[in-house]
């Protein structure tokens, strides 16, 4: 199992999120009470300001590498604190881990490891429904990505 990861982040060397921490004015209601410290995420409408970009969602995404194509799909939330987590899948490789993400603007930067350690930077941009980015592998194999969000 844990070779099949390797050769799908190998092979697919591919490729901002707000917080929103609003204090209440003098003689005004007071702000609501921070979030308890938790990993898990909140909905973007919490955390983003009014009209920004949320990339909360599930996104289909084809990798390219020299061994071929991969779907993958990605399940991203957003955090209170504002950064990224999720998951991605593959029905030829185990689940990554979206440990660490920043949205800035519509583009997406996430840092996503396996269980085994194995770690990948993935880069999108967001314009729609449509997505294009990269995946680069630590060692600095590049393979690029295409694909659509779901949700």
């Amino acid at each position: 199992m844990r070779t099949i990861l390797r050769e799908l982040v190998a092979a697919a060397c591919l490729v901002p999120a707000l917080a929103c921490g609003k204090s209440s004015a003098p003689g005004t209601a007071p702000a609501p009470a921070a979030a308890p410290a938790a990993t898990a995420a909140t909905p973007a409408a919490a955390s983003a300001a009014p009209g920004a970009f949320d990339p909360t969602g599930t996104y289909e995404l084809q990798m390219e590498s020299v061994r071929g194509r991969f779907t993958v799909t990605a399940n991203i939330r957003v955090r209170a604190d504002g950064t990224l987590t999720g998951i991605l899948s593959s029905t030829n490789a185990p689940m990554l881990t979206i440990r660490s993400g920043t949205v800035k603007g519509t583009t997406l930067t996430m840092r996503v490891a396996a269980d085994d350690a194995t770690e990948a930077r993935v880069e999108i941009a967001v314009a729609g429904e449509q997505v294009t980015g990269r995946w680069i592998r630590d060692g600095g194999d590049v393979s690029r990505i295409l694909g659509r969000r779901l949700r």
